[in-house]
């Protein structure tokens, strides 16, 4: 069981929130930050430079496809960015999300 972060970025204050709040009211992920980003990328061939919000959530990697699928089915873009990095970091800290997931993970 490693400690992974996951990163996704909507033009939604709305829709941040939403995610951030169902992912932890479920115990899908231990601890949730939402940022505003100045954001620039081609969709559809066109440049779109706007303000989005990055949410980054802190998790264990065997709940990430069950994350995905949630962000994915609350989500207001047709093909957000989702990505996960594994992440290491304060000993204390990474064994508290370990054991604040774990019970989850069973399931």
């Amino acid at each position: 069981m490693k400690m992974i972060e996951i990163k996704t970025y909507t033009n939604d204050k709305d829709v941040a929130k939403n995610i951030v709040n169902y992912l932890l009211d479920n115990n899908l992920v231990v601890c949730a930050n939402i940022k505003e980003v100045e954001s620039t990328y081609y969709w559809k061939n066109d440049k779109v430079n706007e303000i989005e919000y990055e949410i980054s959530l802190k998790s264990i990697d065997k709940m990430y496809k069950l994350i995905e699928k949630e962000i994915l089915r609350i989500h207001n873009y047709d093909l957000p960015c989702i990505t996960y990095n594994y992440i290491d970091g304060y000993d204390k800290y990474i064994e508290w999300i370990k054991s604040s997931l774990k019970q989850v993970s069973k399931v």
